[in-house]
């Protein structure tokens, strides 16, 4: 018993081997296919970061949200209440 679990283990371990050489060698396909994949993308590529928003458009956002929470709150109240 102990003697067919080592050895499908093995073969397990084999077919995983085969499994990742063949992904491995479809990754060198791609990548000589497109090279900037393997440099992590595009140079087109944007980063991100803190947005500097000017101050009437966070004053707007700000008013937006002021009436939003308002309003829910006024809603909680009214739904509380009875």
């Amino acid at each position: 018993m102990k003697r067919t679990v080592v050895v499908e283990r093995s073969w397990a371990v084999l077919g995983a081997q085969a499994k990742v050489n063949e992904l491995q060698a479809q990754i060198d396909a791609i990548i000589r296919q497109f090279p900037e994949v393997a440099r992590g993308g595009s140079k087109s590529r944007r980063v991100r970061g803190k947005r500097n928003l000017p101050s009437n458009f966070r004053k707007t956002v700000s008013d937006g949200m002021r009436r939003y929470w308002a309003r829910r709150k006024a809603k909680e109240a009214k739904s509380g209440a009875k």
